[in-house]
């Protein structure tokens, strides 16, 4: 009985160790050959392994999927974006760079939440809003300042018709009002 018991153990634990050496196991590699990094520079231009000191080189042999593949998949043209950071490949970036009250995170630039503000005067960055109809035949420029919380919006100079208030547009950059600027940004 105890030969029976010890041959059915062994014959279940060879058959445990065979069938695990079958399974596949996910494991990432830092190797840059494996992952297709293969030129030791690139004249023309090409994607660096983040692991070494080999090279893709940006050519006829790059394909926009392998781009994505390899983590380059944002234009940086979307709200808060100023733009990407570090190399491009296929004309995308694998992160992008937010503006002052916006914070990267999963893929995109997210506005902060502004936890303080303070009034500021004489600030300048004003910019032509449009003209709005003031009432009658009158039409007011209205101006806007980007730095301004919650898009503060100025009324400079009323005209008696939408050209004349359209030429003067210029205006709204010789503003000095002030507006609410935040002065500290939470996490979005």
């Amino acid at each position: 009985m105890n030969k029976k018991y010890l041959l059915s153990s062994v014959t279940a634990g060879i058959a445990l160790l065979y069938a695990n050496q079958g399974m596949a196991q996910c494991v990432s590699t830092q190797d840059c050959a494996t992952l297709g990094y293969t030129e030791t520079s690139c004249p023309n231009g090409g994607v660096k392994c983040p692991f070494g000191n080999k090279w893709i080189c940006i050519s006829s042999e790059i394909t926009p999927e392998q781009c994505d593949k390899l983590g380059f998949k944002y234009t940086c043209s979307g709200t808060g974006m100023v733009g990407g950071l570090g190399q491009t490949c296929d004309g995308k970036y694998m992160i992008c760079n937010c503006s002052s009250n916006y914070a990267w995170k999963n893929g995109a630039c997210v506005e902060r939440p502004c936890l303080e503000s303070k009034n500021v005067y004489n600030l300048s960055g004003w910019k032509y809003a449009g003209c709005r109809p003031a009432g009658g035949s009158q039409y007011s420029v209205m101006c806007t300042n980007d730095r301004c919380v919650d898009g503060v919006m100025v009324e400079r100079g009323t005209y008696s018709t939408q050209a004349a208030c359209m030429a003067a547009q210029g205006s709204c950059g010789s503003i000095s009002d002030g507006c609410k600027v935040c002065t500290l940004y939470g996490d979005p």
